[in-house]
């Protein structure tokens, strides 16, 4: 992913932090029932999203899946990885196959 759209992901996770929340059109639930939410940046004509997931008790916020856009919906295989992340987030799993992956 290109330096801008890493930086521009950087800004909104330091507005997520601080306020909990963002709005449209930096973000957007994607998947209610899982509550998992899509951060949207642009910079140079390309769309960088971060699929993620946060917990209300403790205010943690989990990235799941980072990408770059390039059609209007949310691509499957995005969010089928981000909801696979999150069900070994919720098994304590995640470090293992993240490990795996990088």
């Amino acid at each position: 992913m290109p330096v801008e759209l890493q930086a521009a992901l950087r800004a909104l996770i330091k507005v997520l932090e601080q306020y909990g929340h963002l709005v449209a059109p930096q973000g957007k639930i994607v998947d209610r029932a899982e509550r998992i939410f899509e951060m949207r940046v642009e910079e140079n004509h390309l769309q960088g999203r971060m699929l993620y997931y946060y917990i209300d008790e403790d205010g943690a916020v989990y990235g799941l899946v980072v990408f770059i856009k390039k059609k209007q919906k949310t691509p499957k295989k995005e969010l089928d990885l981000a909801r696979r992340r999150l069900r070994l987030l919720k098994q304590g799993a995640w470090r293992e196959e993240h490990n795996e992956e990088s």
